[in-house]
């Protein structure tokens, strides 16, 4: 699953009271979710937007890479996700899943 909060990457401020904006849960077994370019597990945006890097998410279905999503961020901090399922956003095929 992921947390979205502030302000830093341990959801924590001052003497550890939780900033929470949202919380998703795991997704269930045997789906997984993937970073495919660093396979990072946090994701920074800072007080501009920014990340400084760039990320890929592929969420795997357990149906087959045909049913698998892509989120992409970039450095920018842009969030897109791809159009179709089994397609990366530029319209690739996923790798396999």
């Amino acid at each position: 699953g992921w947390i979205v909060c502030y302000p830093d990457a341990n959801c924590t401020m001052g003497a550890g009271t939780p900033n929470v904006l949202q919380v998703m849960p795991a997704v269930s077994s045997p789906n997984t979710v993937r970073e495919e370019m660093s396979g990072a597990s946090v994701v920074n945006f800072n007080s501009s937007g920014q990340t400084g890097a760039a990320f890929q998410f592929v969420f795997c279905d357990n149906r087959g890479v045909n049913y698998a999503q892509e989120l992409e961020v970039n450095l920018i901090g842009r969030i897109e996700s791809a159009q179709t399922a089994g397609e990366t956003v530029a319209g690739a095929a996923l790798p396999g899943c």
